[in-house]
């Protein structure tokens, strides 16, 4: 409630979206997550950290090929990036059927 409200006094704040994402993924509040990290890229659009937060995002949504999406971005933003890497080998794990779709980030680990 304190990022929503910090992000909807100064939206500008790409800190404070990319925490509010990252706290609403944490919750498994999905569609929240996605919301604040694309306020957050729209504002630092080459941030590979912002593109892997995304492809989890979608996950907790239950987006796969958005995280997919996301998840490719973000390794070509960063290709040596063990984030990045980590991110999309999750993500095509749960593309692939080798692990459940998380629904929330303490299903992430």
């Amino acid at each position: 409630d304190y990022f929503t409200k910090a992000h909807e006094l100064d939206p500008s704040q790409v800190d404070v979206a990319r925490e509010a994402g990252i706290a609403a993924t944490e919750m498994g509040d999905g569609p929240a997550a996605v919301r604040f990290t694309k306020a957050a890229i729209a504002a630092k659009p080459d941030d590979a950290g912002l593109a892997s937060n995304l492809a989890l995002a979608h996950l907790i949504c239950g987006s796969v090929q958005e995280a997919q999406v996301a998840a490719i971005q973000a390794v070509s933003r960063a290709p040596a990036d063990p984030v990045a890497q980590a991110v999309r080998s999750l993500v095509e794990d749960v593309a692939t059927g080798k692990r459940p779709c998380p629904k929330s980030g303490r299903e992430l680990g």
